[in-house]
C-alpha cells in the first residue's frame, strides 16, 4: 500500500484486477463500520444533478411555459409542475447494473425481507389524544430530527353503501380490535395481522380450531365502522407455526424518536405496549414514564428498539467522520 500523505490508501492487486479507484482504510470500532455503512448508501444513492445544474434546468422549464393567463391559479401551477419533471426526467441519468435491474423487472432495492408500512405518526395522534392535556403538553412534545427525510403514506379512502366517506386505517383497525387480540402489541399487529372483507358464503365448514393450516380470524368490535363487512386474519403466527410472511412493520409518516428525547417512553410504549378502546396504554393518574420504566418489554421488543438506537447511531458517527 502506498503511504504517500495525498494518495489515498490502496492495494496494487485490487487496482489492477478491479480496474477501478479505491480507498482502503482501517476500520476499527462498530461505531466506525455503522458510519461507513451510512456514507457508502448516502453516496450510491445521491442525486447526480449538482444545485447549479438544477436550478438550470428549472430556469429551462420556466422559460418554456406556455401562456396561461387566462388558467386557473392551480391549472398554471399544475402545467409549471409539470414542465419541471419533465426538464428532469429528460435529464436523468441511470448506472448500467440499474438499467439491467430494470430490464429483469426488479426494482430500485435488494431487500432480505417485504416490509409494512406501520402508521406510527397516526398511532402518535391517537395515543396523545386520548391522554390528558398536562402529559401531552409536558411530556410528549417531539420535534423530527430528519424532517426531510421522514416517508410518507398514502391511505386509501374508502365509502359505504351509501357512498360517504369511512374515516379508517391501519390504527383504527388495532383500536377497535376483539379481546381475542388483548395481548397484541400494535407493531407485532402491523407485523401478523391484515384486515379482510367478510366471505360472502353462508356457510363456512372449517374453522382455525376445526382443520389445520386454516388461518385463524378475529372481529372487530361493534365500534368500527367496518366490523360487518371485514374482520382481521393472523396471516402469521410463529408460535402456532402458521403463515410465512416475513413482513417487517417500518415507520412511516415521521421518524423514530431518539432515546434522549422527551416522547421516547410514549413512541415506543405506544408500539410495544398492548393496548385497545377497552384498555388504555397509560391508566389514569400514571405517566408514559413510569409505565416506561417498569414495563417488561419481551425480547423481540428489546431487539427492534436496540435498532432503532443504533439507526441515531450510526448518523452520530456519520456526522462525527466527516467532522
Amino acid at each position: 500500500m502506498e503511504c504517500d500523505g495525498i494518495i489515498n490508501y490502496f492495494n496494487p492487486y485490487i487496482l489492477i484486477f478491479c480496474h477501478h479507484n479505491h480507498d482502503i482504510k482501517c476500520i476499527l470500532s462498530g461505531k466506525s463500520a455503522k458510519a461507513a455503512m451510512f456514507y457508502i448508501t448516502d453516496y450510491i444513492t445521491k442525486m447526480d444533478c449538482k444545485t447549479y445544474e438544477m436550478l438550470s434546468l428549472l430556469s429551462q422549464a420556466v422559460s418554456h411555459m406556455p401562456d396561461t393567463s387566462n388558467s386557473s391559479p392551480t391549472n398554471a401551477a399544475k402545467t409549471l409542475l409539470h414542465k419541471c419533471l419533465s426538464q428532469f426526467t429528460q435529464q436523468q441519468q441511470i448506472h448500467a447494473q440499474q438499467a439491467v435491474q430494470y430490464l429483469c423487472g426488479f426494482g430500485d432495492e435488494i431487500s432480505s425481507h417485504e416490509t409494512v408500512p406501520m402508521l406510527s405518526s397516526c398511532l402518535l395522534s391517537l395515543v396523545k389524544s386520548n391522554l390528558s392535556p398536562n402529559i401531552t403538553k409536558n411530556s410528549i412534545e417531539n420535534k423530527d430530527d430528519d424532517e426531510d427525510k421522514v416517508e410518507q403514506h398514502s391511505t386509501k379512502i374508502l365509502t359505504d353503501n351509501n357512498g360517504n366517506l369511512i374515516d379508517t386505517n391501519q390504527v383504527h383497525h388495532y383500536w377497535h380490535h376483539s379481546d381475542t387480540l388483548l395481548d397484541m402489541s400494535f407493531y407485532d399487529f402491523c407485523h401478523f395481522i391484515k384486515i379482510e372483507k367478510k366471505s360472502q358464503r353462508s356457510n363456512v365448514k372449517n374453522t382455525s380450531q376445526t382443520r389445520l393450516e386454516v388461518l385463524e380470524y378475529h372481529a372487530l368490535k361493534s365500534t368500527h365502522l367496518l366490523h360487518e363487512t371485514h374482520h382481521l386474519i393472523e396471516h402469521t403466527n410463529e408460535i402456532r407455526g402458521e403463515g410465512h410472511c416475513q413482513l417487517v412493520p417500518r415507520v412511516v409518516g415521521m421518524s423514530i424518536s431518539r432515546e434522549t428525547s422527551a416522547a421516547w417512553p410514549l413512541f415506543v410504549l405506544s408500539h410495544f405496549k398492548p393496548f385497545g378502546i377497552s384498555n388504555p396504554l397509560v391508566p389514569l393518574g400514571d405517566t408514559p414514564n413510569t409505565i416506561f420504566d417498569t414495563y417488561n418489554f419481551s425480547c423481540n421488543a428489546l431487539t427492534i428498539i436496540k435498532n432503532w438506537n443504533a439507526i441515531y447511531e450510526c448518523k452520530d458517527e456519520h456526522d462525527a467522520e466527516h467532522l
